[in-house]
């Protein structure tokens, strides 16, 4: 089975280079990840991936979504009505729907975050030894902290 894991938080700095990636890869602007970089309730930083856990399959009422032979979970765009019940229904908040788009967009496993993360902090194979001191822009969208906007 093909998945996207975040193997160890603690090296996440993060730059959000992932998110960055993944949202100009899929729609072209900033703001629609399918990998999210925020603060949980105990203000640690908190990376969400989707783990093809399939539950937006499940939910979805016009069987959309499917899993694939790698066993990654896709939206058929043909069957899609644009519902919204998978972006509902996903356990961590990471399906998105942009307004110029008919349907909605989840992780495919594509490796593009993972490819930013590395372009970003390794150099000839080397990881930098410099640290970095990142500045956050932070809002509250009722519980929940978000990170806006980052600055290195």
């Amino acid at each position: 089975m093909k998945k996207l894991v975040v193997k160890d938080k603690s090296l996440c700095q993060a730059c959000l280079s992932c998110e960055l990636a993944c949202s100009e890869a899929f729609y072209k602007k900033d703001g629609f990840s399918c990998i999210s970089i925020g603060v949980n309730k105990k203000g640690a930083l908190d990376v969400s991936a989707c783990n093809q856990c399939g539950v937006c399959a499940k939910k979805c009422p016009e069987e959309a979504i499917s899993k694939n032979a790698k066993g990654v979970y896709t939206i058929d765009k043909k069957k899609c009505t644009g519902c919204l019940t998978c972006v509902d229904a996903c356990p961590k908040g990471i399906i998105v729907k942009s307004e110029e788009k008919p349907a909605p967009s989840k992780c495919m496993a594509c490796g593009i975050c993972v490819k930013a993360w590395k372009l970003r902090h390794t150099h000839s194979g080397f990881k930098f030894l410099i640290s970095l001191i990142v500045f956050f822009v932070l809002i509250k969208e009722g519980s929940e902290w978000k990170i806006l906007r980052t600055y290195l």
